[in-house]
C-alpha cells in the first residue's frame, strides 16, 4: 500500500452492525469484506460510523473479532451525528459504503472534508431504482473521477453502465445537463473465508440435523421468498421428474432440503408444501426455517448437492453457490446474473438455460406504486428450463464420482478466484490508483449544508427566532433537575444533543439571568449545539424568556478594605478571645464571619454568663462551631452560584455588603437563620440553667451543683440547636436535651422517681416478675414563653451500646419482650439507633413515634388474616424493628449471628404477647390514660424535608428576584412533594391543603412539627407566639381516631393471632442467615475463581 494510505471509514447501516441474527446477502458480503479489511490489509485505523444506539454493540462486536483472531488492528466506532466534525478533521485513504448510494456522503464530503479522498460503494440490487431518482441523484452529486462503484460481476457492471447512460440521456434530454466528472464502474468480486468452512463427517452433519443417513440430498440454502429472490417451484418440479426416474431404476433415495428464514404459515411455505402434496412427493420435501448462521457449515456438510435458481432481476451475485463449493459441492445454477460468473459449465458447476422476455408493458408504468408486485411479476417472467435441470440433476444423483469431480473443481476455483484474501488485494490496488486520481484533483470544501436546510425553508412557522438578545433565566423545574430532584424527558434519538453536562452548564449559566450570546460564549462548544439546549429547555419548562437583565453584572464590587470592622475595649474579655481564636477554612470566610460572631454571639454569651449555672465558659467555642459551619457552607454554596454565573466573579473579592447588594434574598435568608439559631442556643442554655436543680436531683444524681459544670453540647440530628442535645457534665454523666413534649414517652419509657406513678415498662417488667425492658429517668417540662406553652424535656444517654458479639441469650429473649412492647404501643419508628442495648437490657431511647396508626391498623389486620400473614406486610415490619436487626453499625463483623437465636427471640416475644392478652384489662386502662395528650403525627418523613430545605438553602435564595417569587417557588416544591408522597399518616385526605403550613416552617429552616390527640380525628400544631396552646388546624383530619382502635386489637388479641405473629417473626430472622450479603457471596466468587 502507498504511503498515506493509513485510515479506512465506513457507514454500517444496523443490518450491518454485526449484533443482529438476521442474514441477508447484502449484510453477509459487506461484514464479510470488512472483516476481510481488517484480517489483510495494512490500513492503520479503521473508522466505523453508526446510529448512536448500536455504537456499545457494534464496539463489542469488534473488539471480540479481533480478540478471537489474534489481530491487533486499531478500530474507533463513532456515532453518525460525529461524522462531519471527522470528515473535517481527519484525512482518510479511502471511505467505503456497502451499497452504491453514494450521493449523501459526496454531498458531506463537499461540504466538510478538509481533503479530497476516493469513495467507493458496492453495487446491489439495481431493480429496486425503479424511478432511478436515486440514479439521477448519484449524477447530479458532486462526484470525482476518484470515486468508484464495485461491481461483483460482469452482469452488474454492464446493468450499472447502462443505467448510468439512461439518466444522463435523460438529465440531457429533459434539462440539457451534461455530467463533465463523474465516478468509475469497476469490476471486484465478492469473496468468502475458507476457514469458515471445515470438513466435517456427513454422517455427523446429518445426524445433528435430524437427515436420513442414505439418502442423496439436494440442498437449497437461501431466503425463502419467490418475489425477492427466487422461485423454488421449478426445483420442485425437477425433484419429481428425478422421483419417478428413481423408481424406475429403483436406485436411491432422494429428498430436497429447504433451509432459509421463514416458517411453516407463511403463504409462499404453504404453496411450495401443496405443489409437493400434489406430486405426492412431500415426505421427501424437507424444511429448516431456524438455521442459525453458524450452523451453516455444517448444513453444507450434511448435502450431497446445492441448486440455487436465481429468477429475479435484484440478484447480482450469489454467496451462497461459492459457499457451497467451498464445502466441495456440485452446485446447480440457473445461467442469469452474476451466477454465470461462478462456474465453469460442465466442469466446476452447472447452469441451467433461462428464458426472458420484454414485460415493460406490464411493469414499469407503475412500479414506482407498486414496486414488489412488479418485482415478482418480472421475477416470474424468468423461465428456467425444467427439462435441462432435471437431466442435470439425475445425472448428479445417479453418479458419485461425477458429484466428487465437479466438488472438487468448484472448490479450486473459489480457492484462486472468489477468496476474500485475493478481493482484498484487488480493492487495495483500486484504492491506490483512485488516491492519486485524488491529490491529482483540485478540491476545497464548500462549507454547505448537504441537503434541506430546516431553518432556511420552514424558520418561517415559529413565531420568532432565538435571537443573541434575549435574556433566559432558569426556572424552578431546570433548579430541580440540577439538584437531580427531577429529570427531563430525552428522547433516545437526541441523547447525542441533549447532553447532561452541556444541560447542566446551560442551566447553571441561566440561574441569575444570562442573554444567549453570553451564554454561548461561555460554554466553549459550537453555538448551535448551544442553542438546540437552550431551545431543549424552553421546550420543556427548564429556561424561560425574561425581559430582566442578568443579576451579576461588573459593578460597585466593595473591596474588603472597605468592610468595616469591630473594635473597642474588649480585647481583654473572655469571651471575645474565644471568638476570636475561631478557625476558618480561609482568611476571606473569616474576614465575613468573625464580625457577624462579634455582633450577634458576643452579647449572648455575656448575657448568659451573667446568670451562669453551669461553669459554661469551657464550651463556648463548641456553641460557635455549628454556626460557623452553617456560615461556611452558605458561602461556599454562594461561591459555587458566582462561578456558574455567565458573568463569573470570584466572589473572595467581594465585602459582605457587596455580597448582600447582589444577593438580597440570600442575605434575608442567611440572618433569619443565623437569628433562629442564637435563639435555640440561648433557649438551650436558659433552660438548663432554670432546671439545673432539678437536673441535679434526678438524672445527674449530684450532692450538689459545686462541683459540676458542663463539658459539652453538641448537637445530634442535622436540626443543630433546635433539635436533640447531647449535654456532657464533668462528673462523666450526659443528659439529652430534647425541645419537644415527652409527656407520653414519659408514660411510656419512664424510669420513673420516688411517688411517681410507675411507666408502661415497669408495668411490664413488674408482670413479667423480672427486668426485660430497660426504662431510661427522663423529664417532661413545660415553659410559658409570651403566653405559649413550650413542651421541652430530658432523658438519660446510654452512652455505650453492648457490640453484637457480646450479647447473651437473655439478652435475645428480652429483644423479644421489647418488640411485642413495640406493638402494643405503636411505635412506628424503632430502628438501630433508636433501640440501645447496655448491660444485658435493651432500651427503647426514642418513642417519638407513639400510636402509629399504621401499626394499630396492622395488628387489626394480622389478626384478620389467619394463615396469609407475611413479614412485609405485618405489623412488625411497620414497626421498623427489621431495620434494627439489619443495620446495627457493629453489624459487620457477623451480620447474621442474630439468626441463630431466632427460636430464643420469638419465645421472649410469645411469652411478652401472652402476658398482653393476661393483663389486656390493666394495659388498655394505662393507654385510655394517655388520651389528652398529643403525638407526633409528622407530614412526611425528616429525610424529605430535608432535603427541600437543602434545595432552598443551596440553589432558590441566590436566584429568586423577590421574596414572593421565593414563596411560591417553595409552595411549588411543597406541592409536587405532596403529590408524590401521598398522604398523612392515618389520614385518606391528602396534606394539600396544609402546604402553608409546610412552607412557613421551611421558610424558618425547620420541619412542620404536627400533631394529634389519640383520641381524636383533629390535626394539631405546635403552640407559636399567638396561640398558648396546641393549635386546631383540621377538626375532622384523620379518618378515626387512633386509641380506641389500639384499645380494640388488644382486647381482641388471641392465642391464634400469637401465634401467627410469633411464626412470622421467627421465620423472618431464620431467614436472615440464608441471605449473605453481596460482598461475603462476591468475595466467595472471587475466591473459588482464583
Amino acid at each position: 500500500m502507498a504511503k498515506g494510505m493509513q485510515r479506512f471509514a465506513t457507514i454500517l447501516s444496523p443490518a450491518e452492525s454485526g449484533a443482529e441474527s438476521y442474514q441477508n446477502g447484502l449484510r453477509v458480503a459487506n461484514i464479510g469484506f470488512l472483516q476481510a479489511l481488517v484480517k489483510y490489509s495494512n490500513f492503520s485505523e479503521f473508522h466505523f460510523f453508526v446510529v448512536a444506539d448500536d455504537c456499545s454493540d457494534v464496539d463489542a462486536y469488534w473488539s471480540q473479532y479481533l480478540h478471537f483472531n489474534g489481530l491487533e488492528a486499531v478500530i474507533h466506532v463513532y456515532p453518525l451525528h460525529l461524522l462531519p466534525m471527522c470528515l473535517s478533521e481527519y484525512e482518510y485513504s479511502v471511505f467505503h459504503c456497502g451499497d452504491h448510494y453514494i450521493a449523501p456522503l459526496l454531498e458531506l464530503r463537499e461540504a466538510y472534508a478538509s481533503r479530497l479522498f476516493p469513495v467507493t460503494g458496492r453495487v446491489h440490487s439495481l431493480c429496486q431504482d425503479v424511478s432511478l431518482s436515486t440514479t439521477r441523484s448519484l449524477c447530479l452529486s458532486p462526484q470525482k473521477s476518484c470515486d468508484a462503484l464495485l461491481c461483483a460481476s460482469d452482469a452488474a457492471f454492464k446493468a450499472m453502465e447502462k443505467l448510468m447512460c439512461e439518466v444522463q440521456q435523460q438529465l440531457g434530454d429533459r434539462h440539457g445537463v451534461t455530467i463533465r466528472d463523474h465516478c468509475s464502474i469497476e469490476f471486484l468480486p465478492l469473496g468468502i473465508e475458507l476457514s469458515d468452512f471445515p470438513p466435517i463427517k456427513k454422517t455427523l452433519a446429518r445426524e445433528t440435523l435430524e437427515l436420513p443417513q442414505d439418502a442423496i440430498v439436494i440442498l437449497y440454502l437461501g431466503r425463502i421468498d419467490a418475489g425477492n429472490k427466487m422461485d423454488l417451484h421449478p426445483l420442485i418440479l425437477a425433484l419429481n421428474e428425478i422421483v419417478s426416474e428413481e423408481l424406475l431404476h429403483n436406485s436411491q433415495d432422494v429428498v430436497l432440503y429447504i433451509c432459509g428464514q421463514s416458517s411453516a404459515s407463511d403463504d409462499y411455505v404453504v404453496s411450495l408444501a401443496r405443489t409437493a402434496g400434489q406430486l405426492v412427493i412431500e415426505d421427501r420435501v424437507l424444511f429448516n426455517f431456524d438455521m442459525a448462521p453458524d450452523e451453516r457449515s455444517t448444513i453444507y456438510a450434511a448435502a450431497d448437492i446445492f441448486v440455487s435458481l436465481a429468477d429475479n432481476p435484484q440478484e447480482t451475485f450469489g454467496l451462497a453457490p461459492l459457499e457451497a463449493m467451498a464445502s466441495g459441492l456440485p452446485v446447480v445454477l440457473s445461467d442469469w446474473n452474476g451466477y454465470r460468473d461462478l462456474v465453469e459449465h460442465g466442469r466446476s458447476g452447472y447452469l441451467i438455460p433461462t428464458s426472458w422476455g420484454d414485460i415493460d408493458a406490464l411493469v414499469t408504468p407503475t412500479a414506482y406504486y407498486e414496486p414488489e408486485r412488479n418485482l415478482l411479476a418480472s421475477a416470474q417472467a424468468v423461465a428456467v428450463d425444467v427439462a435441462t435441470l432435471s437431466e442435470v440433476l439425475m445425472t448428479l444423483v445417479a453418479d458419485k464420482k461425477k458429484r466428487e469431480l465437479v466438488g472438487v473443481a468448484g472448490q479450486c476455483r473459489v480457492e484462486k478466484q472468489f477468496s476474500w484474501s485475493a478481493s482484498v488485494g484487488s480493492y487495495i490496488a483500486l484504492v491506490e490508483k483512485l488516491g492519486q486520481l485524488a491529490d491529482r484533483t483540485k478540491f476545497q470544501p464548500s462549507g454547505r449544508y448537504p441537503g434541506l436546510s430546516m431553518a432556511t425553508v420552514f424558520g418561517h412557522y415559529a413565531s420568532n427566532l432565538l435571537d443573541d438578545a434575549v435574556v433566559l433565566e432558569t426556572l424552578p423545574r431546570g433548579r430541580r433537575v440540577l439538584m437531580d430532584s427531577e429529570a427531563a424527558v430525552c428522547f433516545d434519538g437526541i441523547n447525542h444533543l441533549v447532553d447532561a453536562q452541556l444541560q447542566t452548564a446551560v442551566l447553571e449559566g441561566a440561574l441569575l439571568g444570562a442573554r444567549v450570546d453570553q451564554l454561548c460564549a461561555n460554554i466553549a462548544l459550537a453555538k448551535p449545539l448551544v442553542v438546540f439546549n437552550i431551545l431543549w429547555g424552553l421546550k420543556h419548562q427548564l429556561l424561560k424568556q425574561t425581559t430582566r437583565q442578568p443579576v451579576i453584572q461588573s459593578r460597585r464590587y466593595v473591596q474588603l478594605s472597605d468592610a468595616g470592622k469591630t473594635t473597642g475595649s474588649l480585647s481583654k474579655n473572655r469571651i471575645w478571645q474565644i471568638l476570636q481564636t475561631t478557625e476558618y477554612p480561609d482568611k476571606w470566610t473569616a474576614e465575613l464571619i468573625q464580625p457577624v460572631l462579634n455582633r450577634y454571639m458576643y452579647p449572648l454569651l455575656d448575657r448568659m454568663l451573667t446568670n451562669d449555672q453551669w461553669q459554661i465558659e469551657d464550651v463556648l467555642s463548641t456553641l460557635t462551631m455549628p454556626i460557623v459551619a452553617k456560615l461556611c457552607e452558605q458561602l461556599n454554596q454562594l461561591q459555587a452560584i458566582c462561578s456558574k454565573s455567565v458573568i463569573p466573579i470570584d466572589a473572595c473579592q467581594l465585602s459582605a455588603q457587596a455580597l448582600l447588594d447582589h444577593f438580597p434574598l440570600w442575605g434575608r435568608h442567611l440572618k433569619a437563620g443565623l437569628v433562629a439559631d442564637l435563639q435555640a442556643i440561648k433557649t438551650v442554655l436558659r433552660r438548663l440553667n432554670s432546671d439545673s436543680q432539678l437536673l441535679i436531683e434526678t438524672v445527674l444524681e449530684a450532692d450538689n451543683q459545686n462541683d459540676l459544670r458542663i463539658t459539652g453540647l453538641k448537637p445530634l440530628t442535622d436540626q443543630g440547636f433546635h433539635g436533640t442535645t447531647c449535654v456532657r457534665f464533668s462528673n462523666g454523666a450526659s443528659v439529652l436535651y430534647k425541645p419537644r413534649d415527652l409527656r407520653i414517652e414519659s408514660l411510656l419509657v419512664n424510669s420513673c422517681q420516688e411517688n411517681e406513678s410507675l411507666s408502661l415498662a415497669e408495668l411490664v417488667n413488674q408482670w413479667a416478675d423480672e427486668p426485660v425492658l430497660g426504662c431510661l429517668k427522663q423529664i417532661a417540662k413545660v415553659e410559658t414563653v409570651r403566653h405559649a406553652e413550650c413542651h421541652y424535656g430530658y432523658s438519660e444517654y446510654l452512652d455505650i451500646n453492648t457490640p453484637r458479639n457480646e450479647w447473651s441469650e437473655s439478652l435475645y429473649c428480652r429483644l423479644g419482650w421489647l418488640s411485642a412492647f413495640l406493638l402494643i404501643t405503636g411505635q412506628g419508628d424503632a430502628h438501630h439507633n433508636n433501640i440501645l442495648v447496655k448491660n444485658d437490657m435493651p432500651y427503647l431511647v426514642d418513642a417519638k413515634r407513639s400510636l402509629t396508626q399504621s401499626v394499630v391498623v396492622g395488628i387489626a389486620e394480622d389478626m384478620a388474616n389467619a394463615g396469609g400473614l407475611i413479614w412485609e406486610m405485618s405489623s412488625l415490619s411497620k414497626t421498623r424493628v427489621g431495620v434494627f436487626w439489619e443495620e446495627s453499625d457493629d453489624i459487620a463483623d457477623d451480620a447474621h449471628q442474630h439468626s441463630q437465636y431466632a427460636s430464643i427471640v420469638a419465645e421472649g416475644f410469645r411469652q411478652a404477647l401472652q402476658l398482653v392478652m393476661a393483663k389486656s384489662g390493666l394495659i388498655t386502662r394505662f393507654l385510655n390514660g394517655l388520651t389528652g395528650l398529643p403525638v407526633s403525627s409528622p407530614v412526611l418523613t425528616h429525610h424529605q424535608h430535608r432535603q427541600q430545605i437543602s434545595d432552598i438553602n443551596k440553589l432558590h435564595v441566590f436566584c429568586e428576584p423577590s421574596l414572593k417569587a421565593l414563596y411560591k417557588t417553595e409552595n411549588s416544591m411543597a406541592d409536587r412533594m405532596i403529590r408524590e408522597h401521598g398522604k398523612t399518616e392515618g389520614s385518606d385526605e391528602p396534606i394539600t391543603r396544609h402546604r402553608d403550613d409546610i412552607v412557613r416552617a421551611w421558610a424558618r429552616g425547620g420541619i412542620p412539627d404536627l400533631y394529634r390527640l389519640p383520641d381524636s380525628i383533629e390535626l394539631l400544631a405546635a403552640p407559636n407566639n399567638r396561640e398558648g396552646r396546641y393549635v386546631v388546624l383540621d377538626s375532622d383530619y384523620f379518618t378515626t381516631p387512633v386509641m380506641p382502635e389500639l384499645v380494640n386489637v388488644i382486647e381482641r388479641l388471641d392465642q391464634v393471632a400469637c401465634d401467627q405473629l410469633v411464626e412470622v417473626y421467627e421465620n423472618w430472622l431464620l431467614g436472615l442467615a440464608a441471605e449473605e450479603p453481596l460482598e461475603e457471596n462476591l468475595l466467595q466468587w472471587l475466591q473459588k475463581e482464583q
